[in-house]
């Protein structure tokens, strides 16, 4: 069948299941406030990830995914989508300070631009790739629904994991409604210190980002 066709079926699929996973959304808050851990010293709360109790184990992948060196100006497999995940990381690494950081959320956390379900959003990403993704070149609304169905499969008792697999790229509507894709999508990084090693293009990216010649906050956070 082609492309298409899977994609309707999906659809119609989870038009119902989403219904149900949205009810049982109050299990994913439930395990969270469980499977935190909140620490708090003087002023400064950390809250530790769980996530990484769900991350899949990529040991026997393909070595090339999520692999951000062929996407280097000196690599041999270096294409146009290439070219263009590395200057998505280029102007987002430039341009996404502290001060940008708050901007934008006193503008989007007004939560006034829509008010549409979630299948509608989702409908809306199908206008919508991912220009920072190096192994990913179809319309987001594909990858909601794959991740979706991989979970699905991989943990058929975990309904509520299976709801964030399709909605955990829903706030990329934002890119639909006017934002660059630099503002929106990509792997996230601390704003307000220097980048720790795990960021993506870290050591040739940050050179013209303005926060990183202050030296208020050019410090590197341990364990940020």
């Amino acid at each position: 069948r082609s492309k298409h066709t899977i994609l309707s079926g999906r659809k119609d699929i989870w038009k119902n299941r989403v219904v149900c996973l949205c009810q049982s959304a109050f299990v994913l808050t439930d395990l969270l406030s469980t499977t935190r851990t909140v620490k708090t010293t003087g002023n400064m709360t950390t809250i530790l990830d769980p996530s990484p109790v769900f991350r899949p184990d990529m040991t026997g992948c393909d070595p090339n995914f999520r692999n951000f060196e062929v996407c280097s100006t000196n690599s041999p497999e270096s294409n146009s989508h290439t070219d263009q995940v590395r200057n998505t990381y280029q102007l987002m690494h430039t341009h996404q300070t502290v001060d940008f950081v708050r901007r934008k959320m006193e503008h989007w956390c007004k939560l006034d631009h829509a008010q549409m379900t979630m299948l509608e959003c989702l409908e809306e990403l199908n206008n919508l790739v991912d220009e920072s993704d190096p192994d990913v070149d179809v319309p987001n609304i594909y990858h909601a629904f794959q991740t979706a169905e991989s979970v699905r499969e991989k943990h058929p008792d975990k309904d509520w994991l299976q709801l964030t697999g399709l909605i955990h790229d829903a706030g990329k509507i934002m890119a639909i409604w006017g934002e660059p894709q630099w503002c929106v999508v990509g792997d996230t990084f601390p704003t307000g210190c220097q980048p720790a090693e795990s960021v993506v293009f870290r050591h040739s990216s940050f050179q013209d980002n303005p926060d990183m010649k202050d030296p208020k906050l050019k410090v590197h956070v341990p364990g940020a």
